[in-house]
């Protein structure tokens, strides 16, 4: 699903569940500072929820190993793919594009609608001005609904002349004084990017009643009665409005506010009611966890499938890491080279890494066959008369058992941080390998070479234990493989979330004739 539309539906879902313990246990009480805190601070948290690592919170296992995070594109290269799924020629428009289109449109007819009300406020025609303690009170020719913007108050020429105009003023500087000027431009800012979805108009109608309801209480905590107050209310309903970012005196008028003045302050139980919120942030916490790209591995809405071989032979290569690129989500192909990895973006960038080849890509969803170069390695093979006698004697020598330990039977294949040879990343190991590789002269004067596979594990401590060979050429290339890879020295060991831990590693173990060699061979096959 697109990562976009994921994170409006999971903001939209957490909106609705904070309004809804809103209007069920809070909007009758009056304890006006602490629902409109409740409002402003859900809102905010419904936006930022959906986007926080949440997976780092809730520690989710799932049956597929644990896997490498992959922080970037540094040492990636090319390598060729070939994709078998292919979409027909010619210009579509799709869903997701004209959704789009039709976001971005809502987006900019209301901040083209907002602008307009601020060109129409700076040029409206004004009769005179004044101060009001902290505010300023300007008189205008056209007759609107009193209303402030920051510490300006703006009146129609008829409201000047109210015998009750301080009681109208004292109301505004209300408004001023408990900064509803911050909630209104940060609910206009969420209004315009999520003009959509009904729950923030909810929102916003709600938090505009409680700025009233707290400038009212604070006109009738200064003495004025509520009778004549509501009066004034009333006289003041004809007007229009001029801008939607202001507090206007008497708009939002409705028979819940002139309950709410006559009514008694709420208790310590409203404070109770709030708590309500608390499970419901609860089961939003776990629910994205559990749904993040990042959290349960496998899970997803596109499929990422295909093979990979070496792009010399078109051998399959087993034990890949295919990781998608940015999260903690991947696998390792099978020993046919084929894999399926689930991923919850369609154009999601998967790599691919082997020791010894060079790292691959794709980007977006389907079916691919990705061929691997291999990494060449400069190794001196040449034929070493002096050598035979010995090589026979270790050829005759029982090979070497692994080391038995104590360690956990889970073995991992990719980890946080891989474990390192002599301080250089895994693919140091080749060289080391082919450097201290004794090539059978049996097979020289046979003729055998090829690659053999051999996978190791490198245990807590660092050593190379349970080596063995995973895809064969022929037992005497076999041994000499095993050898070379059983006297590595000890590596820096692999770490998962910050524990030593058991590491599987595949390498190539390449035989190669050298020039001198063939040559001798082809002259043996003469004679």
């Amino acid at each position: 699903m697109n990562s976009m539309l994921l994170y409006f539906i999971k903001s939209a879902i957490s909106m609705a569940l904070f309004y809804g313990v809103y209007r069920v246990f809070m909007e009758k009480e009056t304890n006006h500072t602490l629902n409109r805190f409740y409002l402003v601070g859900t809102i905010i948290l419904s936006l930022v929820l959906p986007v926080l690592p949440l997976e780092k919170l809730f520690i989710i296992e799932s049956y597929q190993m644990p896997l490498l995070f992959i922080s970037g594109e540094q040492g990636i290269a090319s390598a060729a793919i070939e994709i078998s799924n292919t979409s027909g020629a010619g210009l579509s428009i799709s869903g997701i594009f004209l959704a789009r289109i039709i976001y971005l449109g809502g987006i900019g007819i209301l901040a083209l609608t907002l602008i307009a009300q601020m060109v129409r406020l700076f040029f409206i025609r004004r009769a005179g001005k004044e101060r009001y303690g902290q505010l300023t009170v300007i008189s205008v020719v056209k007759n609107i609904l009193p209303f402030s913007i920051l510490n300006r108050v703006f009146i129609s020429q008829e409201t000047r002349e109210d015998p009750k105009l301080n009681t109208i003023l004292d109301h505004e500087h209300a408004h001023f004084r408990l900064m509803h000027f911050i909630d209104l431009f940060l609910l206009e800012f969420i209004t315009i990017f999520q003009w959509f979805n009904p729950i923030v108009w909810l929102y916003v109608r709600s938090l505009k009643e409680i700025h009233e309801y707290q400038a009212d209480a604070v006109v009738l905590q200064g003495g004025e009665g509520t009778g004549t107050y509501q009066a004034l209310l009333v006289n003041q309903l004809t007007g229009t409005e001029v801008f939607r970012l202001s507090s206007a005196f008497s708009k939002s008028l409705t028979k819940k506010r002139m309950i709410m003045m006559t009514k008694i302050k709420s208790g310590k139980s409203a404070w109770m009611k709030a708590l309500i919120a608390m499970p419901v942030l609860a089961i939003l916490l776990i629910a994205y966890a559990a749904n993040s790209p990042a959290g349960i591995a496998g899970e997803g809405d596109y499929i990422v499938k295909g093979k990979v071989v070496e792009a010399e032979t078109g051998d399959p290569l087993p034990g890949v890491s295919i990781i998608w690129q940015g999260t903690t989500s991947g696998t390792v192909s099978d020993m046919d080279g084929t894999f399926v990895l689930k991923v919850n973006d369609k154009d999601a960038v998967v790599v691919y890494s082997f020791v010894g080849f060079t790292t691959a890509k794709t980007t977006g969803e389907g079916e691919y066959t990705v061929k691997m170069d291999t990494k060449v390695y400069e190794v001196n093979t040449d034929y070493n008369p002096g050598k035979e006698k010995a090589e026979l004697a270790n050829e005759e020598s029982p090979e070497k058992e692994p080391i038995k330990t104590s360690e956990p039977e889970e073995v991992f294949y990719v980890v946080e941080d891989m474990p390192k040879f002599q301080g250089m990343n895994p693919d140091a190991c080749i060289a080391y390998v082919q450097e201290n590789l004794e090539y059978p002269q049996k097979a020289r004067n046979k003729g055998i070479e090829g690659k053999v596979y051999v996978s190791f594990v490198i245990d807590t401590k660092g050593k190379v234990t349970k080596a063995e060979v995973k895809r064969s050429v022929d037992p005497l290339l076999n041994k000499a493989a095993l050898k070379a890879v059983n006297s590595m020295p000890a590596w820096t060991p692999g770490k998962q979330r910050g524990k030593a831990v058991q590491v599987q590693i595949m390498v190539p173990v390449e035989f190669k004739l050298s020039a001198t060699d063939e040559s001798k061979l082809h002259t043996n096959e003469l004679k």
